[in-house]
């Protein structure tokens, strides 16, 4: 008897909780729609530039009939972008490296970061006489630096590994970004940490356009994966998913736990997860470089939207953009796995979330 009580309480509880919760926060539906047709343009990264696609016309199919929104989004490199933002040339930004404090200053606005997912950093490379291929942070180092110039050099042989590169007798062809570019900002990143000593002494990295000893440019995340894609020996860094598109073989690379990890959605989660308390309050998060977790991918990267405090001139316009911002946060994260992407950490995109309340327009909050 005491059972049957207990269990008719709890299906009352149960009930009464999610009549509250339809209920309770206005919030909970995010930002309104108003009707209206609206063009909101933005530009940057190309990094996220597949999911944004997606998640763009996801949006846009599901907004009311009276509601149209032309949403323009240019994958110009992260450079480019906040070189748009900064011009007003666009409604908001986009980058996968946080805007520096001189490229804040003398805007006339206040800029909010808000991550929008995060990737990992795929080393892409075209190989005929391998199908698989771990390197090390010091391996790495050298590729891009020109110290290993063939690929059956003996240093990507060491304790067993990569035995089939001892016939394949390929020059190797580093190709890196052409244009300002945050891939280039997490890259260049992990070189200066993790890989040897020609990087460690570049004072001037991590850098979104730095200068390269050896190798070809592409443009764009896009240019990179085409280029290895038709260059016999190539390897070039780039998200995930277009390693993915490409067929490149995709490297495993060590991390320090000693584990040779596969760019993974799942590894890129982990490494989020292992270095989610050193997330700065103003959600300016640097890349997440050689995690310590057995499972953590060591190139891993948040992209942002940017967007001005003060928001468009008009509150309708900026609403919507917000709406669009609040589905990505929320219903979005779902798809990121099959984009090649992985979702925020959950008090990552918390935080996001409350960066979408501080828009205003006209001194008044647009989401209060």
């Amino acid at each position: 008897m005491d059972l049957e009580r207990t269990r008719r309480r709890v299906t009352l509880l149960l009930a009464a909780a999610l009549v509250a919760v339809a209920a309770t926060p206005a919030a909970a539906a995010g930002p309104a729609k108003p009707a209206g047709s609206y063009t909101i343009k933005g530009s940057g990264a190309s990094f996220p530039a597949p999911a944004y696609s997606y998640w763009i016309s996801k949006f846009r199919s599901g907004l009311p009939s009276n509601v149209n929104a032309n949403m323009q989004y240019a994958a110009v490199g992260s450079g480019t972008g906040i070189s748009d933002f900064r011009a007003n040339r666009t409604d908001y930004g986009a980058s996968d490296a946080p805007m520096t404090s001189s490229e804040m200053s003398g805007n006339g606005w206040d800029t909010l970061h808000v991550p929008s997912m995060i990737g990992a950093v795929a080393l892409g490379v075209k190989l005929s006489c391998v199908s698989s291929l771990l390197l090390t942070g010091q391996n790495v180092g050298d590729l891009f630096s020109g110290a290993i110039t063939r690929w059956n050099d003996p240093k990507l042989r060491t304790n067993g590994r990569n035995a089939g590169l001892a016939s394949c007798d390929v020059k190797v062809t580093p190709v890196h970004r052409s244009d300002s570019s945050g891939t280039t900002y997490a890259f260049t990143d992990y070189l200066k940490q993790s890989t040897n000593s020609y990087w460690r002494s570049r004072s001037s990295l991590p850098s979104k356009q730095p200068s390269w000893p050896t190798g070809v440019g592409a443009p764009r995340n896009a240019g990179v994966a085409l280029k290895v894609k038709s260059t016999s020996g190539a390897i070039g860094y780039m998200e995930l998913s277009y390693a993915d598109t490409a067929g490149l073989i995709k490297a495993r690379i060590q991390n320090p736990r000693g584990a040779f990890v596969s760019p993974t959605s799942s590894a890129a989660t982990a490494s989020a997860n292992a270095k989610v308390s050193s997330v700065p309050n103003d959600l300016r998060i640097d890349p997440v470089i050689s995690a310590n977790c057995t499972a953590c991918y060591p190139i891993v990267s948040y992209t942002f939207w940017l967007v001005r405090e003060q928001g468009q001139a008009s509150a309708d316009e900026t609403s919507v953009t917000l709406a669009y911002f609040y589905w990505g946060l929320t219903t979005g994260q779902n798809y990121l796995a099959s984009l090649g992407y992985a979702k925020l950490p959950s008090s990552v995109r918390t935080k996001a979330i409350a960066q979408l309340h501080k828009v205003k327009v006209g001194g008044n909050a647009v989401w209060p």
